[in-house]
């Protein structure tokens, strides 16, 4: 099989090139990224490594991932950004007719997952989660929980949100119309790595406490840990909007209360860690649209691990 991973800039990237190669079940393994690959040190860990346009322009970018599929005889793609499984989403026909497999969820799941007022309406059924205090932008009074959190409906990586301190202020933003406002809600920032194949209905997932976390939310310094409730919650939200394939949940959790923030419809920043504990997330994701099972539970370990960055020289002569 040949393989193509997107978005090699991406801080799953050093993860997934590695469980790909390890596995040793793929012929050639291509990357893409909008930036040169001198520019990612991941890049010589690929058998060849192409300049993408940006996902934003849709049709030079859908061009090009034909072509590369083409030159590359690609089987399988594993887009690694939110907003490349949109696009996927969006033009998953034609892969499906080419008989390349596209590893991301289903368009039901992805529409709950990539709107964050669906999201919330169907978690706010969920047993053992404590709802958040969410309203559209009509449904906002003097009465609502200032301050408020306001986020785009469809945003990914913390982009465009921003705080509202009052009815006044909101008055005068003009930033509302694709909008939930959410309290805010206090507590320690909790992301859980899950892998779910719907075909096998068998699935595993690893909790961490992200201690230090980058703007856009991806943990350097996290601490593994056990939780059964958590096991329990991430199964029958799995179980419910059929997952196949591995996720992130993030949630932010205050003494006995539980809140669901988002679902990443990839693998998240942090996918290292929980493979670090024990756990390969990542073949588990490729068996799951290959007709294979999921790899076997595991008794992962408890850790505190941080990401730690190095410098590299890539020498390049002009």
């Amino acid at each position: 099989m040949n393989i193509l991973v997107t978005s090699i800039g991406s801080f799953s990237a050093p993860a997934t090139i590695e469980s790909l190669r390890k596995s040793g079940r793929f012929d050639t393994i291509v990357g893409c990224d909008i930036y040169p690959s001198v520019w990612h040190n991941v890049s010589k860990n690929f058998d060849d490594v192409f300049i993408a346009p940006r996902v934003n322009e849709s049709e030079k970018y859908f061009q090009f991932i034909k072509h590369v599929c083409d030159q590359c005889d690609i089987n399988i793609i594993v887009p690694l950004t939110d907003v490349e499984v949109d696009f996927f989403n969006d033009h998953r026909e034609y892969f499906i007719n080419n008989d390349i497999v596209i590893t991301i969820g289903s368009p039901f799941f992805l529409n709950i997952a990539r709107n964050k007022r669906i999201l919330n309406d169907f978690c706010n059924k969920i047993d053992g989660l404590t709802p958040i205090s969410s309203y559209s932008f009509g449904e906002l009074s003097i009465k609502s929980k200032f301050p408020l959190i306001a986020k785009p409906v469809n945003g990914r990586s913390s982009e465009g949100i921003y705080f509202v301190e009052s009815l006044d202020h909101l008055k005068k933003d003009l930033r509302n119309t694709d909008y939930i406002y959410q309290e805010i809600i206090e507590g320690k920032i909790c992301t859980v790595d899950y892998v779910r194949s719907s075909k096998f209905n068998s699935d595993f997932c690893i909790p961490r406490w992200e201690h230090l976390r980058t703007k856009n939310g991806a943990g350097m310094t996290v601490e593994i840990f056990h939780s059964q409730l958590i096991d329990n919650i991430v199964s029958k939200i799995g179980r419910d909007f059929d997952i196949n394939g591995c996720v992130n949940f993030e949630f932010i959790i205050n003494k006995e209360k539980i809140h669901l923030i988002d679902i990443n419809p990839r693998f998240s920043a942090g996918i290292g860690f929980s493979i670090l504990s024990g756990y390969n997330f990542i073949e588990s994701h490729i068996n799951c649209f290959i007709n294979e099972n999921i790899l076997q539970r595991v008794e992962f370990n408890n850790i505190i691990a941080e990401k730690v960055m190095s410098d590299v020289i890539n020498m390049q002569i002009c």
